[in-house]
C-alpha cells in the first residue's frame, strides 16, 4: 500500500516539476544536444508536450521505443532533433550519447550505479566538450520532501557500495 501512494505521489510531484524546469535556457545553453532522464513513462510523455509546446522537437526512448539504433543515430545526425527525453531503464546504459553535453535529470534514480551510469551517457571518453548535468529539485526550503528524499535514499546507497568496495564513488 505505502509503495503505491507514495509512487503515486513521486510521480505527481514530477508532473509537476517537469512544467515548471527552464528548458529553452538549459537547452539553447548548449554547444551540442541535451538528454533528459525520468524514471516514469507519464513524466516522460508530460515533458514532451511540455517540449512540443516550447517548439523543440524531442526524440524518445522507453519501452515503448522499437528502433533504439535509429533513434539514437537520427538525434546524432539531425540537429533539428533536440533534446532526447529518455527513461532509465531504457538508455541509462551502454549506448554512447557523446553529441550531447547536457543533461537532465528530472528524477533521481534510487540507486548510485543506475546515476553513474546516465551520467556516463554523455560525460565519457569521445566527449569534446564539458558536460553539465542538472537535478531538477522541489523547492521548499529547509522542509524536506519526495526530491529531496530521493537524494537522501540514492547518497545512502552511493555510501554502501563506498562501504563494500572501500572505492569513492565520483
Amino acid at each position: 500500500c505505502l509503495g503505491r501512494f507514495l509512487g503515486r505521489k513521486r510521480i505527481e510531484a514530477h508532473l509537476e516539476l517537469c512544467q515548471h524546469i527552464d528548458y529553452v535556457s538549459i537547452i539553447e545553453s548548449t554547444e551540442k544536444k541535451t538528454l533528459i532522464f525520468t524514471s516514469n513513462v507519464e513524466v516522460l510523455k508530460a515533458t514532451v508536450d511540455k517540449l512540443k509546446e516550447l517548439e523543440f522537437s524531442p526524440l524518445t526512448a522507453f519501452g515503448e521505443t522499437k528502433d533504439l539504433y535509429n533513434t539514437v543515430e537520427l538525434f546524432r545526425e539531425d540537429p533539428a532533433y533536440n533534446p532526447l527525453v529518455a527513461t532509465y531503464s531504457k538508455l541509462s546504459t551502454a549506448v554512447p550519447l557523446t553529441m550531447a553535453d547536457v543533461m537532465i535529470m528530472i528524477d533521481s534514480p534510487w540507486r548510485d550505479y543506475m546515476f553513474q551510469q546516465a551520467v556516463a551517457r554523455i560525460s565519457r571518453l569521445g566527449a569534446t566538450t564539458q558536460c553539465t548535468i542538472y537535478t531538477a529539485m522541489l523547492d521548499t526550503g529547509s522542509e524536506p520532501n519526495l526530491s529531496t528524499r530521493a537524494f537522501d535514499v540514492l547518497k545512502w546507497s552511493q555510501e554502501q557500495v563506498e562501504k563494500i568496495t572501500g572505492v569513492k564513488s565520483p
